[in-house]
């Protein structure tokens, strides 16, 4: 196992083989062509990658309500630039597909990135992640009536795909801090009440029995605040409703690969279990196609190195070579399973 200093070109395992050398032929750039292996670095231990910010930012502030466990677990695995910036072209591709927009959902996505930093000032709060996953609703209500109520918006949406028609969430301001979070029926009407309201239920102001300190006699368009109070509740006791809030959906489509192990399958990374072992390498340039250069590389090891199963009377090593052409360690050229 060893990384090829010029080419960034990494091995992995097994391609069936009877030991001895393995040679594959690859196509490069001119100029790649002249002296693109002089050696073979070797690694004892597997260090953990460092993740560069950037990316780390990526995650957690842009496409947290688009990644899956596992496709991030897969992502923080990558060694080199070039194959994260080729899984992240593959994740696009993927939740593109699974989001019913095809091509037109990542300009969608980063539009609404551009509209939650302009808006909000971040992309994480209650607000920015709900407008990046089901985009901005159809009208708000913003509620003005100091007197009562914290501050407080409603977001409708008159059909959102998978819930349906005249979605409602509540947006308020708890302890009056400049942060919005969404409201559900767990966090009680209380907190949505100015200080000194005690509310039980939604439409009735405290204990006064005077039915003239009800929100809808005393704010304005207290009746729509009360209606859609109502049904801002019925909506957060569904728990699609909440995982809807909370992650995109994505679309049933069969047949699909699972994107980080398909992806794994062919990046040269090294094993948890991995131990290193001796090899050389050595190549040839084989003439012009065009305007590239088609140059051959063989990796000889020495059989001792190897296991090998019984196929019959015969002994097979089993050898895996998978690489990665990058140009210049960012841009992922080209990948390969032999």
């Amino acid at each position: 196992m060893g990384v090829l200093s010029d080419m960034d070109m990494t091995f992995k395992r097994r391609i069936w083989s009877r030991a001895g050398a393995v040679t594959c032929s690859v196509v490069l750039g001119l100029a790649l062509a002249s002296g693109f292996v002089e050696g073979a670095d070797r690694q004892d231990e597997k260090a953990a990658p460092v993740v560069p910010a950037h990316w780390l930012a990526w995650l957690d502030q842009e496409v947290y309500p688009l990644i899956t466990k596992e496709q991030r677990q897969a992502f923080l695995a990558l060694d080199t630039e070039a194959q994260r910036r080729a899984f992240v072209e593959r994740l696009w591709v993927l939740w593109s597909r699974q989001s019913g927009f095809g091509t037109a959902f990542r300009g969608m996505y980063e539009e609404r990135l551009a509209i939650a930093r302009s808006e909000f000032g971040n992309t994480v709060e209650d607000r920015a992640r709900i407008l990046l996953i089901n985009g901005p609703p159809t009208f708000r209500h913003e509620v003005r009536c100091n007197a009562v109520f914290r501050p407080m918006v409603f977001w409708v949406w008159q059909y959102l795909e998978g819930l349906g028609e005249n979605v409602v969430v509540l947006f308020y301001q708890r302890d009056l801090l400049d942060r919005w979070q969404m409201w559900t029926t767990l966090e009680g009407y209380q907190n949505l009440y100015a200080t000194g309201v005690q509310a039980q239920s939604p439409g009735f102001a405290g204990t006064s029995r005077n039915r003239f300190d009800s929100p809808v006699y005393r704010c304005p368009n207290g009746d729509v605040t009360v209606r859609l109070l109502s049904a801002a509740a019925a909506w957060s006791r569904d728990p699609t409703f909440l995982s809807a809030m909370n992650h995109v959906r994505t679309l049933e489509r069969g047949g699909l690969e699972s994107t980080s192990h398909r992806f794994m399958e062919f990046s040269a990374l090294l094993d948890d279990d991995a131990e290193p072992m001796d090899f050389s390498i050595s190549t040839e340039s084989r003439g012009a196609r065009g305007g590239l250069v088609e140059v051959g590389f063989a990796v000889d090891v020495d059989s001792k190195d190897l296991g090998t199963t019984a196929v019959g009377d015969v002994d097979v090593v089993q050898l895996d070579v998978v690489g990665e052409i990058t140009s210049a360690g960012e841009v992922m050229v080209d990948r390969f399973r032999y």
